[in-house]
C-alpha cells in the first residue's frame, strides 16, 4: 500500500528518494471537521465524522472535497440502512410464487457499497488512492534576482 506523503512525514518514515514528487497536496486544507450536512441521518453522520477526523488529522482534504465526501457518506448511509432492514426482515423473502428468494434490498445494498468504494478510490478517500494520485504541479517562476543572489541554480530554472 502506498501512503500519502503527509502521512509518511507525520510518521517519520518519509524517504525523499521514494516520495511521489507529483502528489497532490491540498491548497486549502480543512483543519476542523465541518458540520454534518442536513441530508445525512445518524449513520451518514457517523461516517462523515469518521472520514473527516482522519482527513483533517492528516491535512489531506481541501474545501473542494466537502460535497464529494457528502455523496460518499450518503452511499454508505444507504448501504447501512439497507443492511439493517435486511437483518430485521431476513435475508430471504417469499416471491410471488411462494418460493424463497433473496431479499430485493440485497442487490441495492451491494450497489450502494460498490458506489461508495468506487468514490473512495476515485476521489482519494483511502490512503492507497491518495498515494497513487499523480498530478503534475505547475513549476514556480523563479525571479532573476533569486538566480543572481545565488539562492537557486540558473540551470534548474532554464
Amino acid at each position: 500500500m502506498t501512503l500519502p506523503t503527509a502521512i509518511k512525514r507525520q510518521k517519520g518514515s518519509l524517504n525523499v528518494t521514494r516520495a511521489n514528487k507529483n502528489e497532490i497536496e491540498p491548497l486549502n486544507p480543512i483543519s476542523d471537521i465541518p458540520d454534518v450536512p442536513e441530508t445525512l441521518d445518524e449513520r451518514g453522520a457517523n461516517e462523515w465524522n469518521k472520514i473527516w477526523k482522519f482527513l483533517t488529522e492528516h491535512q489531506m482534504c481541501d474545501t473542494v472535497d466537502e460535497s464529494l465526501i457528502e455523496m460518499y457518506c450518503m452511499e454508505m448511509e444507504t448501504y447501512y440502512n439497507y443492511k439493517k432492514q435486511i437483518k430485521d426482515e431476513g435475508a430471504t423473502v417469499l416471491n410471488h410464487m411462494g418460493q424463497s428468494a433473496l431479499h430485493p434490498l440485497t442487490v441495492a445494498a451491494s450497489t450502494a457499497y460498490k458506489n461508495a468504494t468506487a468514490m473512495a478510490r476515485e476521489y482519494g478517500f483511502t490512503a492507497n488512492a491518495r498515494g497513487k494520485m499523480n498530478v503534475v504541479k505547475p513549476k514556480k517562476q523563479e525571479s532573476k534576482m533569486a538566480i543572481l543572489k545565488g539562492r537557486i541554480d540558473a540551470k534548474k530554472v532554464m
